[in-house]
């Protein structure tokens, strides 16, 4: 039996060896897998996208400005832990933020990395436990630049911004084969969040989520600041516990209630349902 299965797995051997696609795929594969990495690199959407925010309030603007920042600064840190913990530079400062690996950096961490000193300070760190045979830190490329706003489309009219953005967005089909195009602009009205006027968004292409999100982000807690203090609430303070809420003993009766399996007793005051 074995030897019937090796006559049949040789005859299927020289079968394939024997053809010419077979060579020829040896040939090629080892081609496509060096030149994959290069194509996928210059063909890949790493250039630095152009960004134009038109905001006559200005706040939103900074806003906008300072969560891409600070997303740049997150990915920077993601990219020198992973060069730490390459090339074992971790013992350098064990207690440094680069030096916690496989985890996602909150907005606290990421603001107390940039008051530390950001990248210069953490490579300055690290340098002392490189060795020659160190490789020098590549940092990540921006994804994003904030193009200034001319003081014409800054003042216009918000009906007329189409009509002067157009040319920006798509110079080719006005003649400008040369100028770069604007990636994204963005209008923020004045009173955003109390006015019904909404916000708008112009690109050169498919919007790419990583500039829709942060901008959905910080255009949602505006509006959502804006109803709170409409309310007569602060956006920044935790709203202040009612009166009536305080831990009464028919509070800690419900409690052990519970515990025991029942869903409340008739003595407390609290909404559930008194199935015991």
């Amino acid at each position: 039996m074995i030897h019937n299965i090796l006559l049949v797995a040789m005859r299927e051997f020289r079968q394939i060896t024997g053809m010419r696609s077979f060579w020829l795929t040896l040939l090629i594969l080892p081609i496509a897998l060096a030149i994959g990495p290069i194509a996928t690199k210059l063909m890949g959407s790493d250039k630095v996208q152009r960004v134009m925010l038109i905001n006559p309030e200005g706040r939103e603007a900074i806003a906008i400005r300072a969560r891409l920042d600070g997303d740049r600064q997150r990915r920077i840190l993601t990219a020198l832990s992973r060069y730490a913990q390459r090339y074992d530079l971790d013992r350098a400062d064990p207690a440094a933020l680069w030096a916690q690996h496989d985890r996602l950096y909150d907005d606290a961490e990421v603001t107390a990395f940039v008051k530390a000193g950001g990248m210069p300070a953490a490579l300055a760190t690290m340098k002392r436990a490189a060795t020659p045979e160190t490789p020098a830190f590549d940092p990540p490329e921006p994804d994003f630049t904030i193009v200034p706003t001319p003081p014409a489309i800054a003042k216009a009219d918000p009906a007329a911004l189409d009509r002067m953005l157009k040319p920006l967005i798509q110079p080719g089909e006005f003649g400008d084969k040369k100028a770069k195009p604007l990636d994204y602009a963005v209008y923020i009205p004045r009173g955003f969040g109390t006015s019904t006027t909404a916000a708008r968004l112009w690109s050169s292409e498919q919007p790419a989520a990583n500039f829709v999100q942060p901008l959905q982000s910080v255009l949602t807690l505006r509006v959502r600041a804006a109803y709170l203090r409409s309310t007569g609430l602060s956006p920044t303070k935790p709203a202040r516990r009612p009166r009536w809420y305080r831990r009464s003993p028919s509070r800690r009766r419900h409690r052990a209630a519970v515990a025991n399996g029942c869903w409340c007793v008739r003595s407390c005051r609290c909404s559930a349902p008194t199935f015991c």
